[in-house]
């Protein structure tokens, strides 16, 4: 908490990080635009004129100009930094509360880490180490592969793609097994490791590990290949 600052702005208190550049990427802390009130007047959603008893209300996501039915509802805007509830339209609200999912249950699993099978790939040969431990750091900022002569950061800003391994077995049909992660760095201009589930007793705990990386990555703009 030492290294965030708590701000108010016109949708209400939020913590902001004292320095951008090192704070989680699974955050945004930009301000948000709101359109107008004289720029729009009619809803941006429904296009019904705004009246005495229709009032206009601003999407605190987006910031359109909206009616009390398009945008009556307040959920947690927890990815922006806001401690409490705040007024979001219906398309938003779909957003939000899949990234609520994800802040509440898949970055814990990020943190906490797991052990997963991990390989360098070169030259199109593989050779899987014994399980290493993957975890998420606390800032959010790399992901750190250890073990028996194995041992490597991956800056999340770092990685390019990702190409997902989905089980073919009839009883675990879409299950993820594994996942491919490609990667730059200022002085190697492409690397890439592979992460596969232990199919030991935590193989359910490296299952869901992988499942919620691949869920951050979206959430930073770096898409899932098959």
């Amino acid at each position: 908490m030492d290294n965030r600052v708590l701000y108010k702005d016109k949708s209400g208190l939020r913590m902001l990080p004292k320095d951008p550049d090192t704070s989680s990427p699974f955050f945004l802390f930009q301000d948000i635009h709101w359109i107008p009130d004289k720029e729009s007047p009619k809803c941006m959603e429904c296009k019904q004129t705004f009246e005495l008893l229709r009032r206009r209300h601003h999407c605190r996501r987006c910031g359109r100009c909206l009616c009390n039915n398009c945008c009556g509802v307040k959920i947690h805007l927890t990815r922006f930094g806001y401690f409490d509830p705040v007024l979001q339209c219906k398309t938003c609200i779909d957003k939000s509360k899949q990234e609520n999912d994800f802040f509440e249950n898949s970055l814990k699993i990020l943190t906490t880490g797991c052990s997963i099978l991990a390989a360098y790939v070169s030259e199109d040969h593989v050779n899987y180490t014994k399980s290493c431990k993957v975890c998420v750091d606390k800032s959010h900022n790399f992901i750190s592969i250890s073990g028996q002569s194995f041992d490597t950061v991956i800056m999340l800003k770092e990685i390019t793609s990702v190409f997902s391994c989905y089980s073919d077995n009839p009883a675990s049909t879409g299950l993820l097994t594994g996942l491919s992660i490609h990667y730059k760095t200022s002085t190697i201009p492409h690397s890439e490791i592979k992460l596969m589930v232990d199919q030991g007793i935590e193989r359910p705990v490296s299952e869901a590990w992988l499942s919620a990386f691949v869920k951050g990555l979206k959430l930073i703009g770096c898409s899932e290949k098959n």
